[in-house]
């Protein structure tokens, strides 16, 4: 066979193979977008509802803040405890830029008897239902190259947890 053939052969199957493992390698090791989890109160507020009851109503933002250089698409809220889904407001992106934030707004109503607020010292943080004192939450994006990531955010009492994935995390 002819040595310049058998050259670029060579040469041709060296190139094939090295771009085959820096795609591989890029692809799960390197481009990976991590998105934090934030939540912060916006506001309290109350108003009467007849004689001796009284209406809690807490907002809050959950914020989703990119910070890696990578674009996180595909981007989606998994919430699997602590947080009823029509208590979010729906997501209006998919796509969290890099080194950028987005949010959703989150709302929690509750009825009490007024003599319950009182004996509180109205600190409404106490009253907040106990469902809402622990919050998990699972987000999953993907990098440009459509591999899968996945962020588990955990709020218990005043922890906060957070965990980055490349497999999906169990729910606990």
């Amino acid at each position: 066979m002819n040595p310049i053939l058998i050259g670029i052969i060579a040469g041709l199957s060296v190139f094939v193979i090295s771009s085959t493992i820096g795609y591989f390698i890029r692809k799960y090791f390197f481009i990976q977008p991590k998105v934090r989890v934030v939540i912060d109160s916006d506001h309290a507020s109350s108003h009467l509802e007849g004689h001796n009851k009284i209406c809690l109503e807490w907002n809050y933002k959950i914020k989703f803040k990119n910070i890696t250089k990578y674009d996180a698409i595909n981007f989606k809220v998994n919430h699997y405890k602590g947080i009823a889904s029509n208590n979010f407001t729906s997501p209006l992106f998919d796509h969290i830029k890099a080194l950028s934030e987005e949010y959703i707004k989150l709302k929690i109503k509750t009825t009490l008897p007024l003599d319950q607020v009182e004996k509180s010292r109205n600190r409404f943080i106490e009253l907040i239902p106990d469902e809402y004192k622990e919050i998990k939450i699972i987000l999953t994006y993907q990098n440009e190259m459509n591999k899968k990531f996945y962020t588990r955010f955990i709020k218990e009492k005043n922890n906060e947890k957070i965990t980055f994935h490349k497999f999906k995390p169990r729910e606990k």
